[in-house]
Protein backbone atom coordinates (compact mmCIF):
# COMPACT_ATOMS: atom_id res chain seq x y z
CA UNK A 1 0.00 0.00 0.00
CA UNK A 2 1.37 3.50 -0.82
CA UNK A 3 1.57 6.53 1.15
CA UNK A 4 0.52 9.85 -0.94
CA UNK A 5 1.21 13.36 0.86
CA UNK A 6 -0.86 15.93 -0.20
CA UNK A 7 -1.37 19.96 0.70
CA UNK A 8 -4.44 21.31 1.21
CA UNK A 9 -5.97 24.71 2.67
CA UNK A 10 -6.71 23.34 6.41
CA UNK A 11 -10.81 24.33 5.84
CA UNK A 12 -10.81 22.44 2.69
CA UNK A 13 -9.54 19.54 4.73
CA UNK A 14 -11.92 19.47 7.64
CA UNK A 15 -14.61 20.24 5.22
CA UNK A 16 -14.08 17.14 3.05
CA UNK A 17 -13.67 15.30 5.95
CA UNK A 18 -16.99 16.53 7.10
CA UNK A 19 -18.40 15.14 3.99
CA UNK A 20 -16.56 11.48 3.94
CA UNK A 21 -17.52 10.76 7.66
CA UNK A 22 -21.26 11.80 6.67
CA UNK A 23 -20.94 9.21 3.56
CA UNK A 24 -19.28 6.71 6.31
CA UNK A 25 -15.92 7.31 4.65
CA UNK A 26 -12.29 7.94 5.95
CA UNK A 27 -10.84 10.71 3.90
CA UNK A 28 -8.19 7.87 2.75
CA UNK A 29 -11.54 5.83 1.42
CA UNK A 30 -13.05 8.96 -0.16
CA UNK A 31 -10.35 9.73 -1.89
CA UNK A 32 -9.43 6.39 -3.19
CA UNK A 33 -13.08 5.99 -4.66
CA UNK A 34 -12.13 9.67 -6.66
CA UNK A 35 -8.83 7.74 -7.78
CA UNK A 36 -10.33 4.96 -8.52
CA UNK A 37 -13.23 6.84 -10.63
CA UNK A 38 -10.43 8.78 -12.32
CA UNK A 39 -9.43 5.24 -13.33
CA UNK A 40 -12.52 4.27 -14.77
CA UNK A 41 -13.56 6.78 -16.29
CA UNK A 42 -10.16 8.18 -17.77
CA UNK A 43 -11.28 11.47 -16.72
CA UNK A 44 -11.80 13.64 -14.02
CA UNK A 45 -15.20 12.43 -12.70
CA UNK A 46 -16.72 15.60 -12.77
CA UNK A 47 -17.29 18.82 -14.98
CA UNK A 48 -14.44 21.73 -14.91
CA UNK A 49 -15.27 25.06 -16.07
CA UNK A 50 -13.83 28.02 -16.13
CA UNK A 51 -16.07 30.48 -14.21
CA UNK A 52 -14.09 33.50 -14.76
CA UNK A 53 -15.17 35.96 -17.48
CA UNK A 54 -12.17 36.46 -19.55
CA UNK A 55 -12.81 40.08 -20.17
CA UNK A 56 -14.33 41.03 -16.82
CA UNK A 57 -11.25 43.08 -15.75
CA UNK A 58 -10.59 44.46 -19.34
CA UNK A 59 -10.90 48.25 -19.22
CA UNK A 60 -12.23 49.16 -22.92
CA UNK A 61 -11.38 52.95 -23.41
CA UNK A 62 -13.91 55.82 -23.65
CA UNK A 63 -13.55 56.57 -27.74
CA UNK A 64 -15.79 59.31 -27.51
CA UNK A 65 -13.96 62.02 -26.42
CA UNK A 66 -10.87 61.25 -28.34
CA UNK A 67 -9.83 63.46 -31.65
CA UNK A 68 -10.06 61.37 -34.68
CA UNK A 69 -7.51 62.08 -37.26
CA UNK A 70 -8.52 61.36 -41.29
CA UNK A 71 -5.44 59.61 -42.88
CA UNK A 72 -5.45 60.43 -46.79
CA UNK A 73 -3.67 57.90 -49.49
CA UNK A 74 -2.20 59.75 -52.55
CA UNK A 75 -0.32 57.67 -54.82
CA UNK A 76 0.07 54.78 -52.31
CA UNK A 77 1.00 56.46 -49.23
CA UNK A 78 -0.78 57.06 -46.32
CA UNK A 79 -0.41 60.91 -45.21
CA UNK A 80 -1.06 61.83 -41.91
CA UNK A 81 -2.64 65.40 -41.35
CA UNK A 82 -0.40 67.92 -39.84
CA UNK A 83 -2.15 68.21 -36.45
CA UNK A 84 -1.17 64.62 -36.09
CA UNK A 85 0.98 64.12 -32.95
CA UNK A 86 4.51 63.44 -34.12
CA UNK A 87 5.11 60.77 -31.59
CA UNK A 88 2.48 58.53 -33.22
CA UNK A 89 3.82 58.84 -36.75
CA UNK A 90 6.09 56.41 -36.62
CA UNK A 91 3.75 53.25 -35.46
Amino acid sequence: MATLTIKVDDDLKRAAEREFNQLGLTMSAGLTVYLNQVIKTHSIPFELKNTLDPYENIKVPDLSRKKHYKVTNKGGRAHLPADFPSHLSEI
